[in-house]
């Protein structure tokens, strides 16, 4: 996190900063690779009741 966080000017504006309570900081890769190519969805949420997650990616068809 030491050498992340010399980046975080660039990062944190853009919601990109890694962070260990979401899962992408972790010991074992392994296991983060799976759940991504499992297609593990993030979701954050705002004091008014919105939330914010993707639903698509401009590659899928459109089936």
């Amino acid at each position: 996190m030491v050498m992340v966080g010399k980046l975080g000017k660039v990062l944190g504006p853009r919601g990109l900063m890694p962070n260990p309570k979401t899962g992408t900081v972790t010991f074992d890769i392994g296991k983060a690779v799976r759940e991504a190519k499992q297609g593990k969805v993030e979701f954050k949420t705002e004091k008014g009741g919105l939330l914010h997650f993707p639903i698509g990616r401009a590659s899928f068809d459109r089936k």
